[in-house]
């Protein structure tokens, strides 16, 4: 919008039009590129213990100037959710936390959608997924994280997360220390080949990539941040190094020229 003074240019001025509120989800899922550059995923995703749930903070922002009052309310099948309505009274430009602990049917397992819906001073219903991860085991799951038209794969369990691309022959896009947040893999992921390739969960919960004239087998172990991947032909050249990553020490093990092991730990102090 440009600001004028008798019909001469004196500046511009840049309007955002925002809803009466603003909702986020502090424990949701991003995207990483590299270890400091991020993309929020949406629909929101958030990881869940299968077992034993968790807390989420549901953080809802007054855009108003005035206090407003708000009611959230968290719904989803074969879901229970406490508490599953909290009313909450917010001032002008200002956040408030409102913390649900979900508890998950003992057969919920995988990607798990849910809502939540705001109402009062405000009305928005924002579809909501949870990620249900048997604990000790590892879930394969995909979803497009990036919103751009194709899935991605994951592999993650109670440590670690760890990314695949369906494109640039299943590009590694990130390994992730899930207590830290701390992605090892550089913006240009690795493993990183040409075309498209067909992606298929095993019942071990591993993932198997095809491409031109191979195929591929990548596990995560499920106590542990221990990535294993096999080729049936020469793996692509190795661009990962061993080292400490903040405070995380990342192992590279090429095994075999087909074969490869990768590690995350905290060092013992």
């Amino acid at each position: 919008m440009a600001l004028e003074a008798d019909g001469v240019l004196m500046s511009r001025a840049r309007l955002q039009l925002l809803r009466p509120a603003s909702l986020r989800v502090r424990e949701a899922v991003s995207l990483h590129y590299g270890a400091l550059a991020e993309l929020l995923v949406t629909p929101t995703l958030v990881p869940v213990d299968a077992n034993a749930g968790r807390e989420v903070s549901v953080v809802v922002h007054n855009n108003s100037s005035d206090i407003r009052n708000f009611v959230v309310e968290a719904q989803g099948e074969g879901l229970e959710f406490s508490p599953a309505r909290a009313e909450i009274s917010i001032g002008g430009g200002m956040e408030r936390d409102v913390v649900v602990r979900v508890f998950p049917s003992p057969a919920r397992r995988g990607l798990v959608p849910w809502r939540l819906h705001i109402s009062g001073a405000a009305e928005l219903d924002l579809p909501m997924r949870f990620a249900m991860i048997p604990r000790g085991e590892t879930l394969a799951y995909s979803a497009d994280l990036d919103a751009d038209g194709y899935p991605e794969w994951v592999l993650e369990n109670q440590r670690a997360r760890a990314v695949f691309s369906t494109q640039d022959g299943g590009r590694w896009l990130e390994f992730v220390w899930k207590d830290s947040g701390l992605n090892v893999l550089p913006e240009s992921g690795a493993l990183a080949g040409a075309g498209a390739t067909d992606v298929e969960s095993n019942p071990d919960g591993s993932l198997e990539f095809q491409g031109d004239g191979w195929r591929r087998t990548v596990r995560l172990a499920g106590n542990g941040a221990v990535l294993t991947v096999e080729q049936t032909t020469t793996l692509p050249p190795e661009i990962l190094k061993s080292g400490k990553r903040s405070e995380i020490l990342f192992h590279v093990n090429r095994e075999s020229p087909a074969r490869a092991v990768y590690s995350l730990e905290r060092p013992a102090e």
